[in-house]
């Protein structure tokens, strides 16, 4: 299975674009009813409120309850997927700390809620999105490739799928104004650009 959500794609994997909470990773897990079980490490642990964190602010409240799930991290390999109630994360395939394959699946919970009514809005008004190729593979998981970028790394979603974008951050996450910039790698990229320039200009001037 091919994705967006690949090692390779460091930016997505990590969530490094996203601005961490300060609250405790299961303080965030718990507010959110996203439940866990298995065996998760710490490090899975962080991915996951990381991207659950950033979910919480676009949505300007704790996740609905149509929306809460288990994550049941696994030591095994195979293509991750969902059985009522929980979400199967094979850490041997992705590896449990990948934040946008957790919230790619936490995606498809979202677009299945409500006898699907997110899924048929995103069907019915959002052009095609060709962010990876997987979201080529099926509607349905285009719809989770592109949930999944706009909390990783919205502004990629931003250029390649304006629809998408304008869909999630209009009409989905109506309260979520300027926060997806929160999480815009631009941003980032400039202030560590910035970060180097000060730290050169500091260096030299104590020589």
């Amino acid at each position: 299975m091919h994705s967006i959500f690949t090692p390779k794609k460091k930016v997505a994997k990590s969530g490094e674009c996203i601005e961490p909470s300060a609250d405790d990773p299961t303080q965030v897990l718990k507010r959110n009813g996203i439940k866990v079980k298995g065996d998760y490490s710490a490090k899975d642990l962080r991915a996951l409120a990381l991207g659950v964190g950033q979910l919480e602010k676009l949505n300007g409240a704790p996740l609905p309850p149509e929306w809460q799930t288990e994550f049941n991290f696994l030591n095994q390999r195979g293509a991750w997927n969902q059985t009522v109630p929980r979400i199967n994360v094979k850490k041997l395939s992705y590896g449990g700390d990948n934040v946008a394959a957790l919230i790619h699946e936490l995606g498809h919970k979202v677009a299945n809620a409500n006898g699907q009514k997110l899924y048929g809005l995103y069907s019915k008004n959002v052009k095609p999105c060709k962010i990876s190729p997987y979201a080529q593979t099926k509607r349905s998981e285009e719809f989770a490739e592109a949930f999944s970028v706009l909390i990783v790394n919205p502004d990629d979603l931003k250029s390649k799928c304006p629809s998408a974008y304008n869909f999630f951050t209009q009409d989905v996450f109506k309260k979520s104004g300027d926060k997806v910039s929160e999480a815009s790698c631009i941003k980032t990229a400039k202030a560590d650009r910035e970060n180097k320039d000060f730290q050169i200009i500091e260096s030299t001037g104590t020589r």
